[in-house]
C-alpha cells in the first residue's frame, strides 16, 4: 500500500509499505523575507514528527518553499536526501547542510531507492530551463530548476510536478512520455500566484490586475487541460500553489486573483468539466491510500476561508527592515553592480532599448536611470521605455551586495514596480538578476 498526506503547498509525506519520504518540506512561516505563510490549520508538531522518521527526503528544487532548511534539520542523521543534479542544488545544499548525505541524481535517470521503490527527476518543462549538470553556467542568476518527481513501487506510478510546469511537455523525450502516460495520479500546481506580476505593479488598477491575472491563469488551465487530455492519469490532484502573503499586498493578494485559482475543490470542479481523468481536490487533513485494486481517500475536505487569512495577515508595517544606506554608498554600490550586469548582458546577448530605474523612496524620491544601450548609470529620468522599481536605499543596498537576491525579492511581494507600457521585457528581466556586485 502507498499512503500519500499532503501537507501544503508541495509538502507531501509519502509512505511506502514501511518506508517514509518526505518530499519537499516546508513548515517555516516567513519565509522569503518574511513574506510567505502557511494556512493556519497545518500542524507542525505532527510534520516535524513525520520529518524526524522519515527515510529519504527528496527535493525537487532548493527555492525556500521546497527546501526549508528548518524543516532538513528535523531529518534524523541517517535520513537520505535527495536532489536533481542541476546547478547549484549542488553547492547550495552542500553548503546548507555540512555534514549531511545529500546524493545528486541525473534527471530522467532512474535512481532505486530500495527494490521496490524507484524515483526519477523530470527536467524542468520550460523553455527557459537550462539542463547543465553540477556546472556553474554563465547565467547562473537564471537557471530554472523546477524539476518533477516520478515514484514508481511495484506496478504503480505517481507523478508529483512540484513546481514543474507543463509548458512545454511535448518536447519531453518518448521514454518520459511513455513513462508519464502509465501514472496512476499527477498531482500538477494550479495558478500562477507564485509572481509578483501584476500585484506588485501600481501603474494598474486594482480592477486591471484581477483582469490580468484571470487572464493568465486561465491559460494555464487550457494548458493543465492539454497536459491531462495528453496523458490521461487515472487520477489528477491540483496542489503546490498554496500560500499567503504577509504585508502591505496581503488584501490584494486576495482580491487580485480569481476564485476558483485560490480553491482546489473550485478548481478540480472546473478541471472536470474539460478532461476525462478523476480530479480530486484534497485538504492537508486527508489521506490518500493506493493499493493494488483501488484508490480512495480517508478524512474530510476541509476548505480554508482564504479571504479572512489574507485580511489577518495584512499590515502596513514592513516585513523586512534593513537600516538606511547614505547616498555616497547607494552610488559606489550602483556603479559596481551596472558594470558586472553591463558585462553579463554582454557575455550573454542581451539586448534591450528599456532602462532600468532605482527611485529610492527614503532619499527624495531620488530615481537612479540605469541604461544598457549607452552602458552608462546617471540621475534623473530618461524619455526610453523603462522597468522602475520602487524600493529603500536599505533593501537596495542588500540587493546591491548579493546579501539577498532580486529573483527573491521579487516573489516576496516587497518590491513595488511601475514601467512606462504594459509590455513583457524579457531581456532586461533577466538582465536585473545580475544587478549585483
Amino acid at each position: 500500500m502507498i499512503k500519500l498526506k499532503n501537507i501544503f503547498n508541495a509538502f507531501t509525506q509519502m509512505t511506502i509499505a514501511d518506508t517514509k519520504l518526505s518530499i519537499d518540506p516546508w513548515i517555516t512561516n516567513g519565509i522569503y523575507h518574511g513574506s510567505w505563510h502557511l494556512d493556519p490549520k497545518i500542524n507542525i508538531a505532527h510534520s516535524k514528527n513525520f520529518l524526524k522518521s522519515t527515510e529519504y527526503c527528496i527535493v525537487s528544487h532548493i527555492h525556500e518553499d521546497h527546501f526549508d532548511i528548518a524543516a532538513i534539520k528535523q531529518l534524523s542523521k541517517k535520513c537520505k536526501i535527495i536532489l536533481p543534479n542541476l546547478w547549484p542544488n549542488n553547492i547550495v545544499s552542500k553548503r546548507k547542510l555540512p555534514g549531511r548525505e545529500i546524493i545528486l541524481v541525473d534527471l530522467n535517470e532512474p535512481y532505486r531507492l530500495k527494490d521496490n521503490i524507484i524515483i526519477t527527476f523530470i527536467e524542468p518543462m520550460n523553455g527557459q530551463g537550462h539542463l547543465i549538470n553540477n556546472k556553474k553556467p554563465d547565467n547562473s542568476d537564471n537557471i530554472v530548476l523546477d524539476t518533477g518527481i516520478l515514484i514508481e513501487s511495484d506496478d504503480k506510478k505517481i507523478l508529483l510536478l512540484c513546481d514543474n510546469f507543463p509548458w512545454d511537455f511535448k518536447k519531453l523525450s518518448l521514454e518520459t512520455k511513455d513513462n508519464i502516460k502509465d501514472c496512476e495520479m499527477i498531482f500538477l500546481p494550479f495558478n500562477s500566484f507564485a509572481d509578483d506580476f501584476p500585484i506588485c505593479f501600481d501603474n494598474f488598477s486594482q480592477s486591471e490586475k484581477l483582469k490580468i491575472s484571470t487572464k493568465r491563469n486561465n491559460l494555464r488551465l487550457e494548458k493543465i487541460t492539454e497536459f491531462v487530455n495528453f496523458f490521461t492519469p487515472k487520477y489528477v490532484i491540483p496542489y503546490s500553489s498554496d500560500f499567503f502573503i504577509k504585508g502591505k499586498r496581503a488584501k490584494e493578494f486576495d482580491t487580485c486573483h480569481p476564485d476558483i485559482y485560490k480553491s482546489r475543490h473550485l478548481f478540480a470542479k472546473e478541471l472536470s468539466k474539460h478532461t476525462r481523468s478523476n480530479i480530486l481536490a484534497i485538504s492537508n487533513n486527508q489521506t490518500i491510500e493506493v493499493t493494488k485494486k483501488l484508490t480512495h481517500i480517508t478524512g474530510d475536505y476541509i476548505e480554508n476561508n482564504f479571504s479572512q487569512i489574507c485580511e489577518n495577515l495584512f499590515s502596513n508595517k514592513p516585513n523586512e527592515i534593513h537600516e538606511p544606506v547614505n547616498r555616497e554608498t547607494i552610488d559606489r554600490l550602483i556603479h559596481m553592480s551596472s558594470v558586472n550586469m553591463f558585462d553579463k548582458m554582454k557575455k550573454l546577448n542581451l539586448k534591450s532599448s528599456w532602462s532600468i530605474q532605482l527611485e529610492l523612496s527614503d532619499q527624495e524620491n531620488r530615481i537612479i536611470t540605469i541604461d544598457p544601450e549607452r552602458k552608462l548609470t546617471f540621475e534623473g529620468i530618461n524619455d526610453s521605455k523603462y522597468l522602475r522599481c520602487i524600493i529603500d536605499s536599505g533593501h537596495l543596498s542588500a540587493l546591491l551586495n548579493f546579501k539577498s537576491h532580486w529573483d527573491n525579492e521579487r516573489i516576496s511581494y516587497n518590491l513595488t514596480w511601475k514601467r512606462s507600457i504594459n509590455e513583457y521585457e524579457p531581456n532586461i528581466n533577466k538582465a536585473i538578476n545580475f544587478l549585483h556586485i
